[in-house]
């Protein structure tokens, strides 16, 4: 029996459902509680559908590093489909999975980049950088994969 609010349909049913009056009145209840139900199921996949995009997007603040974050990655995670993530992330967010991931990322460069005083150079290939900055920017290379450890061996060799 499907249940709402621990009252079970079958027993509201029972105790109205005694004369044929009473049996009219039980059909038209029953209907007003089929409605509840489905408005109800309609009102907790909304809110499941918008908690699950901001689980998405914490996935991609805190993994942003990993090159294996796709749709499918982040849907097993979550135990969830894919292309219902894919839709519904572009729908809450009006960015596409991708481009949202792209930006993040981008995002955590270019701060790398503040961090260690290299905004100047960002459109600068490493190779023509002078010996110290491209030092710093092996330091924060290394750092964008968010690592646990990082052993440096001579950094400011």
């Amino acid at each position: 029996m499907k249940k709402i609010i621990d009252l079970d349909y079958f027993d509201i049913f029972q105790k109205i459902s005694t004369s044929a009056e009473s049996k009219k009145t039980a059909d038209i209840i029953m209907k007003a509680v089929r409605n509840l139900e489905s408005d109800f199921l309609a009102i907790s996949t909304k809110i499941t559908k918008s908690a699950s995009i901001k689980n998405v997007i914490s996935i991609i603040e805190k993994e942003y590093y990993n090159p294996n974050l796709s749709l499918a990655y982040i849907a097993e995670k979550l135990d969830m489909n894919s292309s219902c993530i894919s839709r519904e992330f572009k729908h809450k967010t009006n960015t596409k999975y991708i481009e949202y991931l792209t930006n993040v990322r981008i995002e955590k460069a270019k701060e790398l980049l503040r961090i260690f005083d290299l905004e100047q150079e960002r459109n600068s290939l490493a190779c023509n950088l002078p010996y110290g900055k491209q030092r710093k920017l092996e330091i924060a290379r290394a750092l964008a994969t968010n690592p646990k450890l990082l052993l440096l061996d001579e950094p400011a060799a």
